[in-house]
């Protein structure tokens, strides 16, 4: 966490920023952060540093050559150190404090409320972070040692108060920070925009943010996921760093000047550059959650894990003290525990509706939600296509890092069987078959808006056959079938596998010669089984009753008088 740009420095950086079109903010029901004081310091603070377990903040004031020492909201110690004071780490381990001091080439180290070592580094030092297992201090160096030939920029390394190395890394390194867990170096590179990544003394990465200049100015880790965010003033955001690889980008209207995250909720804080945003943006689940409006720049930001405060220099000269707490919320699940019915067949989508901050990942605690839908664990969307009917209950829980769990009563979703409908390839849309003079039998797609595709032929030889009718469903599969009487009065249950095909046929009755029509109404008796009618040759039609099995119940006659009618639909 460290800088970022010197009045001056600033103002000789194009900022044709305002011709970009800035993406719109997602909200969440979070509180609104508030600011608690406004603590002067001195001239010109750039960056701030915090000892966590004594909740000291370190301001440098690089106008006035000094740093503050803030307890609470009072500056209770102004120490003189180098000219142009910029960056500012603390060794939380040692409670060390070491300052870039960019004017004289130096990084003066404070121990309690005075300078008690002054390490020339040369080269215009802006930045430094410290490993608190190592007590390794790295510096970035804006320029050679003075009367050097080397014109490359440097990352200087320092332990013991004695520089030991010194590193090339890309052009104006800008800030630098340490992963306290693996020891790992990253440097943002302003004018390359880059991001150098480094083990040991050995850059073994250089990470090209963007194709064009990103301007990345601000770097920070956070220790627990070991991701790393950089804050990049040119395009408008902050990139996200994974091992070695960009995972993501969050955008940040007016781009970023530097970056801050508390490891504890997760929320990130950015110093915005540039235009209306200008300010600190608080972002949550990857979005901008929020804005705060600071009435001016701000440049270094740092933030206490323990309390949750935030700690910004502003061009106000004073620090900035922001309450973090109020940007965390625990999870709140709002959804009824009944959602919509679901079909069989039909796609189903539910959204349960979780407020929190940072966003709080949802999970199945108990019960089984519907075969062949799925839970969403980042967005909360219960979705897929059910396969099975029957009433599914279970519970969600949502999680934050805050520790706190919210659960759902019991939520029951049920799920009605497929409706049987003549749809023969399972798409949801009415169908037709047809068989044409050469005994091809066709299926003509329904589109749901009282038309059909091209013809396809599902079958050949179909003239064998002396009467064709389809059937709702038969065998109680809930798919549409067809039956067929060839010219020996066999009766013949051809079974849709509900995908546009067939399952293997069966004989379901002789002697229907007899018969001069056939035809399926669907469920005729009220039962719930498809029937068929046929109609006899001295014109009695029956109702023959299925059994839901792909048999039959006993037959019975309807009426007489139907032979003077044709065809029975």
């Amino acid at each position: 966490m460290a800088i970022k740009s010197l009045r001056h420095a600033a103002a000789a950086i194009s900022l044709s920023l305002a011709f970009l079109i800035a993406p719109s903010m997602t909200s969440t029901a979070v509180a609104e952060p508030a600011v608690t004081d406004w603590v002067p310091v001195g001239e010109t603070p750039l960056e701030v540093a915090l000892d966590p377990s004594t909740g000291t903040v370190y301001s440098t004031n690089s106008t006035s050559n000094t740093v503050s020492i803030i307890q609470g909201s009072t500056v209770t110690h102004t120490v003189p150190v180098g000219d142009r004071p910029w960056g500012i780490a603390v060794d939380t381990a040692t409670h060390t404090v070491y300052v870039a001091n960019t004017g004289s080439g130096t990084v003066s180290v404070i121990k309690g409320t005075s300078v008690t070592a002054t390490v020339p580094v040369g080269g215009s030092p802006v930045a430094v972070a410290v490993d608190p297992s190592t007590h390794i201090a790295y510096v970035t160096n804006w320029s050679s040692k003075p009367g050097s030939t080397d014109t490359n920029h440097h990352l200087t390394i320092i332990k013991n108060e004695q520089v030991t190395t010194r590193v090339t890394v890309g052009y104006y390194p800008s800030d630098v920070a340490v992963d306290p867990g693996t020891h790992t170096v990253y440097v943002a590179n302003q004018h390359s925009g880059t991001v150098s990544i480094l083990n040991g003394t050995a850059v073994t990465k250089t990470l090209q943010l963007t194709e064009y200049g990103s301007f990345p100015l601000g770097v920070t880790v956070d220790p627990t996921s070991h991701t790393v965010y950089v804050a990049n003033m040119m395009t408008q955001g902050m990139t996200v760093i994974k091992g070695d690889a960009v995972s993501a980008q969050i955008a940040v209207p007016g781009g970023a000047r530097d970056v801050a995250i508390d490891p504890k909720t997760q929320t990130v804080y950015a110093s915005v550059v540039n235009g209306a945003e200008l300010g600190i943006s608080v972002i949550n689940g990857g979005v901008v959650t929020q804005r705060i409006n600071t009435g001016g720049e701000v440049f270094g930001i740092t933030v206490n894990p323990n309390t949750h405060t935030v700690y910004a220099a502003t061009a106000k000269d004073e620090v900035l003290i922001l309450d973090g707490a109020t940007t965390a919320a625990v999870p709140v699940i709002t959804s009824p525990a009944t959602p919509p019915t679901a079909t069989v067949g039909y796609e189903y989508s539910y959204r349960f509706e979780v407020t929190a901050a940072p966003p709080a990942p949802l999970s199945i605690i108990s019960g089984s939600i519907p075969p062949g839908t799925s839970l969403d664990s980042a967005t909360g969307t219960l979705s897929g296509l059910p396969t099975t009917a029957g009433k599914f209950t279970f519970r969600v829980s949502a999680r934050n890092i805050l520790g706190t769990s919210a659960t759902s009563p019991t939520v029951t979703i049920t799920v009605l069987p497929k409706p049987i409908t003549k749809d023969f390839d399972g798409d949801n849309f009415t169908d037709v078959i047809a068989r044409d003079a050469s005994g091809s039998l066709l299926l003509f797609r329904g589109n749901s808006e009282g038309g059909t595709g091209g013809a396809r032929v599902i079958g050949t030889g179909w003239n064998v056959m002396s009467a064709i009718t389809t059937v709702l469903d038969f065998n109680g599969d809930r798919n549409m079938d067809v039956m067929a009487r060839d010219t020996s009065g066999s009766l013949w249950l051809y079974p849709g596998n509900g995908k546009g095909s067939w399952l293997a046929p069966t004989k379901i009755g002789t002697g229907w010669n007899v018969m001069s029509e056939l035809t399926s109404p669907g469920d005729f008796n009220g039962d719930t089984y498809t029937d068929l009618l046929a109609r006899d040759t001295a014109g009695y039609l029956w109702n023959y009753r299925g059994n839901g099995k792909g048999g039959w119940l006993t037959p019975g006659a309807i009426s007489s008088g139907w032979n003077g009618l044709s065809p029975i639909l």
